[in-house]
């Protein structure tokens, strides 16, 4: 089932890639620091400062903001059809207790639901005390 973007959803992604981007940015700036010519001002500041591992952990929090993002949308998804599966179910219930209602059938001036034997209830039962004989 495909479903539009939200603004909010598109904010988040756009922020997520951004962070992603700087993040490559910082890895590739780390690599070609440690490459280049040792008198260089990038070589330099690379070896103060190790760009790489910020690009690293700044490409991890990308992905954790994104993998939040969809864990959000996917819940809210999840609740958006169980409230129409629960609307269907109770239209269906209600649509069928007007078939039901319909079906009600007079008799003997009784009312019995599909045609059913008029009030079978069990007899009741005669229970008497049993004399005792001996008198005890």
């Amino acid at each position: 089932m495909l479903k539009k973007l939200t603004k909010k959803e598109i904010v988040f992604y756009s922020i997520s890639l951004a962070i992603a981007v700087l993040g490559l940015v910082f890895l590739i700036l780390g690599i070609v620091g440690d490459n280049i010519d040792v008198g260089s001002t990038l070589h330099v500041i690379q070896a103060k400062f190790s760009w790489r591992y910020i690009g690293l952990i700044l490409i991890a929090v990308a992905a954790v903001i994104a993998i939040i993002v969809l864990l959000v949308e996917s819940k809210t998804i999840d609740r958006k059809s169980e409230r129409e599966l629960r609307r269907k179910q109770r239209l269906s219930a209600m649509l069928s207790d007007e078939d039901k209602k319909e079906e009600i059938v007079v008799t003997d001036g009784k009312i019995v639901e599909q045609s059913a034997k008029v009030d079978e209830k069990e007899p009741e039962l005669d229970i008497k005390p049993i004399n005792n004989p001996e008198g005890k």
